[in-house]
């Protein structure tokens, strides 16, 4: 399985997230698409779509970890971010929902996608 981040691609605050991603990443095994793509329509099983996902190693992770492990994934010197789940997954989660739930009032002004970016997303 691919490692993928998969995210809402209507949400200017994921999107801006998502440039981030694209920017510091150094693995050619990363990938990322929305919601809305093919590829993730085409997928033989359901995720939920409430929130971040990221497969990796035939898992699949959300919320929080999916952050966590998507950029320890992208970049060497995220590793020690994993330090993070030393916080309780639920308060965690707690803090990741209280964001996602206002992501829609977040404004965002409209970005260039790079090279780099269309190399990475799944259509």
């Amino acid at each position: 399985m691919k490692k993928v981040l998969i995210y809402d691609g209507d949400c200017n605050l994921c999107s801006r997230f998502i440039n981030l991603v694209v920017k510091v990443n150094k693995n050619d095994d990363l990938y990322i698409t929305d919601f809305n793509s093919e590829w993730f329509k085409q997928l033989p099983f359901n995720i939920d779509t409430e929130s971040v996902s990221y497969l990796s190693k035939d898992k699949i992770y959300n919320k929080s970890n999916a952050v966590i492990h998507m950029l320890m994934d992208a970049n060497q010197l995220f590793k020690p971010i994993i330090i993070l789940k030393l916080i309780p997954k639920g308060f965690r989660d707690k803090l990741y929902d209280i964001v996602s739930n206002n992501r829609y009032k977040y404004k965002s002004a409209c970005s260039v996608k790079s090279v780099k970016f269309y190399r990475m997303y799944l259509k």
